[in-house]
């Protein structure tokens, strides 16, 4: 009976460790937010009341910051697992790539083998930017934001009928910036 304890308890652990890194990791995105915001004396405004945790599931974007320059409205983007690549194409869709390693005996030798998984094609949603903007900040443009955090190990795009290609922040996605945390802090 002990035995099965454990066998659930480690089984617990390890589909719930994701999603504890990712509340870690989007509590520290928070806190980083806040603190480059209030150093700048920028004013961020959530749209709900956990902006923080914001998925790629909801419609609105999930909070903005106003600057003189602009009004960013940034919707948050998560992938559940680090060792995933996040596929991006050309018509409003994104897939995911999972690796799988196991083991293969092949007569004295134990070769380890990798192969790739990918996910089914999900749609991007079209997110709503402008459903909580300020009328204060109506004449100035507006930067829609797509902040991946927790990164994946790589974010590419992968036209019709080209090549895949890694993208890094700053590049457009569907209309949005692409960005990861430290290269939205850097560009506040």
């Amino acid at each position: 009976m002990e035995f099965w304890f454990l066998v659930i308890d480690i089984v617990v652990i390890y589909q719930g460790y994701p999603h504890v890194r990712i509340f870690f990791k989007r509590l520290g995105l928070r806190s980083k937010v806040k603190k480059k915001c209030r150093e700048k004396g920028y004013p961020v405004q959530g749209t709900h009341r956990f902006w923080f945790l914001g998925g790629r599931f909801g419609k609105k974007c999930d909070f903005y910051i106003e600057t003189p320059e602009a009004l960013f409205a940034v919707k948050l983007f998560n992938i559940v697992r680090y060792r995933r690549i996040l596929y991006f194409t050309d018509d409003n869709k994104f897939f995911i790539r999972k690796f799988i390693r196991h083991m293969s005996w092949s007569g004295p030798r134990m070769a380890g083998l990798q192969e790739t998984i990918d996910s089914e094609d999900m749609s991007l949603l079209e997110y709503d930017f402008e459903s909580m903007r300020k009328p204060a900040a109506e004449n100035k443009p507006l930067r829609k934001v797509l902040l991946i955090n927790p990164l994946p190990m790589s974010v590419c795009m992968k036209p019709k009928r080209e090549e895949e290609y890694v993208i890094y922040p700053g590049e457009m996605i569907s209309g949005m910036e692409f960005m990861n945390l430290s290269g939205f802090l850097i560009m506040l």
